[in-house]
């Protein structure tokens, strides 16, 4: 019976590639998938709770709740009257709301229509990472990987609109509620709800929602070229590997 040679062991190794060789030729398609149905899940617990499925909806709104604050004034709402509710109008709601705890278990009603199961700025990472990540399947080869510093550089943004947010509350100072110093900047060019509280359009939303963004575009733009370049060289040993036997 005629071996096979070298060549023709390493080909039928390609035609019929083992689990390894096989996710180091869909990683980016099974990354996007993970992260579109991590999107999809937060958008499926407020569609869940509309059609009254309670059970699994707080069992997402609980599994989502260990990556992400989930507080009703800094979440969108769906199949309600609005896609953002300010403090006020939550606190005349569910009055006994009066901590942080009690406020992220708001999920909604019928009225307000129900929360996202991740808070704006998550929102925006996770929607980020799988738009970019959608697109660099186009462009990949031509991506090169961001540096640590640029990628550092990027995520600054949020990272100092997060701590300023964490000593305003902690402190109890406010400053990032009010915003009095940026309304002294610009001497009240924009509306007073601009400046004020967390809703839809105003300060705090567009820095969240951008920072997450541009957060999320560091990250991909980061990892995902490393990612390719490893599992490339992976792919790249095994082809050229000599065949055992």
């Amino acid at each position: 019976m005629k071996s096979l040679s070298t060549r023709d062991k390493q080909t039928a190794g390609l035609e019929s590639p083992s689990r390894p060789h096989w996710i180091a030729r869909h990683w980016l398609a099974i990354f996007n998938g993970f992260v579109g149905l991590f999107v999809l899940g937060a958008m499926l617990a407020p569609a869940l709770m509309r059609a009254d499925y309670t059970g699994p909806a707080s069992a997402l709104y609980t599994l989502y709740g260990f990556t992400c604050h989930q507080l009703p004034q800094r979440s969108y709402f769906l199949f309600g009257r609005r896609l953002m509710y300010p403090i006020e109008k939550i606190l005349e709601a569910w009055p006994q709301a009066t901590d942080f705890f009690e406020q992220r278990a708001i999920l909604g009603n019928p009225v307000f229509g129900y929360k996202v199961a991740i808070g704006n700025r998550c929102s925006a990472i996770y929607s980020s990472i799988l738009l970019v990540g959608l697109l660099f399947g186009l462009t990949r080869r031509k991506i090169r990987p961001l540096s640590v510093k640029g990628a550092f550089f990027l995520s600054l943004p949020m990272i100092l609109d997060g701590g300023s947010h964490l000593i305003s509350e902690v402190t109890g100072l406010g400053f990032r509620d009010t915003n009095m110093w940026l309304q002294t900047l610009t001497q009240n060019a924009f509306p007073l709800n601009f400046y004020v509280g967390d809703a839809f359009g105003s300060l705090n939303w567009l820095l969240r929602t951008v920072t997450g963004a541009v957060f999320g575009v560091a990250l991909v733009w980061l990892v995902y070229p490393i990612f390719r370049l490893t599992v490339g060289r992976v792919r790249t040993r095994d082809v050229h590997a000599p065949a055992a036997g």
